[in-house]
């Protein structure tokens, strides 16, 4: 079994797919909660990807279900965990309703991506920002906190999303609380192999 082969465990995959979702830590959902709304520099990852290098918030657009998207798990299984490990490897993932919001599609996302000239460097060879191809949807400045209809916290130890925390004004308390109990509950450390295979004997 190769990275891309995408094995998501069925609820996993369930949970995802026909949503918009912005991924993030606990830190700096933190943040976000503070500010009110989610903004294009909240994130400290990937400053110079496409759609945040264009002051755009990145979202993941699975109203394709992310089973079906080749060759791409490889490059985004990371946020649903690992990229967090120094945080305990949870990752915060925010439902966006796409009603609440005018944003680019992942496929028009991706064409602009293709049209876009290549950055030319003073020094080295040209290159085109990052962008995770027929996943990544971009929203242009920030998603206010009323079009996010709830939280999923995710283990990237165990490929595993616990219950939908739904939007309040207790939100941000009420996913603290789960934070703290996921974390508490997490095993000891897995390779990223050990984690699929536990998610294929689970009927991923």
């Amino acid at each position: 079994m190769t990275r891309d082969e995408n094995p998501l465990p069925g609820p996993l995959s369930t949970l995802l797919k026909g949503r918009v979702w912005h991924a993030t830590s606990f830190t700096n959902f933190d943040k976000i909660a503070e500010a009110g709304e989610i903004r294009p520099d909240a994130e400290s990852r990937h400053r110079t990807a496409f759609c945040r290098s264009g002051g755009g918030v990145s979202l993941f657009d699975f109203r394709v279900s992310p089973t079906t998207i080749n060759d791409q798990f490889g490059n985004w299984h990371g946020w649903l965990g690992s990229n967090f490990e120094v945080e305990g490897g949870l990752a915060i993932w925010m439902c966006v309703n796409p009603a609440a919001i005018e944003f680019e599609d992942a496929p028009t996302l991706l064409q602009r991506w293709k049209d876009t000239p290549a950055v030319e460097p003073p020094h080295g060879m040209p290159y085109k920002p990052m962008i995770i191809p027929g996943v990544e949807a971009c929203h242009c400045g920030p998603i206010p906190l009323d079009a996010v209809e709830g939280v999923v916290i995710t283990d990237g130890k165990r490929l595993l999303a616990f219950d939908l925390i739904p939007a309040g004004p207790d939100l941000w308390a009420a996913v603290a609380r789960r934070h703290a109990a996921d974390l508490a509950s997490r095993p000891p450390k897995q390779s990223f192999y050990e984690v699929m295979g536990e998610a294929e004997e689970r009927g991923g």
